[in-house]
């Protein structure tokens, strides 16, 4: 660690710090990871080891998170995801089993469009949840299947897949707690595979 200058280290504690503020409810993750990229030290392909680096964090962060929220989970609402999870999981792996044939660049380029994503769904989401406002209605198997591969994705290429899940639970109007548990635990799921 000393042959990284004071300033590099704040930023990346500053990253894990925010890692830890999304799995507590705030939502910054996904800044951590571009945040990381611009500032990892010493490596020649940056986006992949911060990914890389910012996995077993995860793990941990997950493991704790679902002490605490373990009795909360709605497992039926987060089940049917995993299978289009899991292709996501491999789609994006690919960029990484692939190394060679894939340029740092377009990791890069993933983890921004991913960022710039996050930003329109924040700012589109009142509009998008004022459409979808019947707490009863019940995903087709299509939605289901993206949303799923989609997390997948986001979450294999930029630790970032938070975005789409809330997109497909909040407008099932869960109580707060049930909420945060049952995104915690899908993500739980989501970094076992990964790993």
């Amino acid at each position: 660690m000393d042959q990284y200058p004071p300033l590099q280290l704040a930023w990346i504690a500053l990253s894990i710090f925010m890692l830890g503020m999304s799995k507590g409810g705030f939502p910054v993750g996904p800044i951590a990871l571009p945040l990381l990229v611009l500032i990892w030290p010493g490596e020649t392909e940056p986006a992949k080891a911060a990914v890389a680096f910012i996995l077993p964090l995860l793990c941990v962060m997950d493991m704790t998170a679902m002490f605490f929220y373990r009795k909360k989970v709605l497992w039926r609402m987060i089940l049917p995801l995993v299978p289009g999870a899991v292709v996501g999981i491999v789609i994006g792996s690919i960029f990484f089993i692939s190394a060679d044939r894939v340029p740092d660049e377009w990791l890069k380029l993933c983890i921004g469009i991913i960022g710039i994503l996050f930003i329109a769904q924040r700012a589109t989401q009142k509009w998008v949840l004022k459409r979808m406002d019947n707490p009863d209605h019940k995903p087709g198997l299509i939605t289901v299947g993206f949303c799923g591969i989609a997390c997948g994705i986001a979450s294999t290429l930029a630790h970032a897949a938070g975005s789409v899940l809330r997109m497909y639970l909040l407008p099932r109007k869960l109580d707060k707690m049930n909420l945060a548990a049952t995104h915690v635990a899908f993500f739980f799921i989501v970094n076992l595979l990964k790993v």
